[in-house]
């Protein structure tokens, strides 16, 4: 469920990040130190840096098994060796989490970033991060369903108007 909630705001936060894109126009300047500094913190508060986090340390897990079930007999060896080469990757994180962070800094001002990130420290804003996992397992529940039946209604007229022009499937 972790992993799931983990994607789900992942998404959220890219598609947050899409909309800040849609919304603004790219400045021509770089952003400035302090204007990634927020953006850097709006990436946190809004839980892309903890989803990253665990990628790597879900990577290593998955390895380890993968290698594991097909080799048993190297799982204690395996094990020592994956936790020796953890560290090694342990900080790869940061240059995804900067480049998410560059374009939300360089789409929006440091005024609206410092606007965002007010509004997320905010007791209206925390609420709605705690909320958010739980509307968008809600939103995947309905949008799925949906998309089914549009899909099945669409088949069923598509059939509809072809049966008119001789063709069956």
């Amino acid at each position: 469920m972790f992993r799931l909630t983990a994607l789900k705001r992942s998404l959220l936060a890219g598609a947050l990040v899409g909309l800040a894109a849609a919304a603004a126009p790219a400045r021509a300047d770089e952003p400035s130190p302090e204007a990634l500094k927020i953006a850097a913190a709006i990436v946190a508060d809004i839980g892309l840096k903890a989803s990253v986090d665990s990628i790597v340390p879900g990577l290593m897990g998955e390895v380890e098994h993968s290698i594991g079930t097909i080799h048993p007999e190297m799982q204690s060896a395996l094990h020592e060796t994956v936790v020796a080469v953890a560290p090694e990757f342990a900080t790869r994180d940061a240059s995804v989490l900067a480049d998410v962070s560059h374009v939300l800094a360089a789409r929006m001002t440091e005024q609206e970033l410092r606007d965002t990130q007010a509004f997320f420290e905010s007791p209206t804003g925390k609420k709605y991060l705690t909320t958010q996992p739980l509307l968008l397992q809600a939103a995947n529940v309905s949008v799925g369903a949906w998309r089914r039946q549009v899909s099945n209604d669409i088949v069923a007229r598509v059939r509809e108007e072809m049966k008119k022009k001789g063709f069956e499937f």
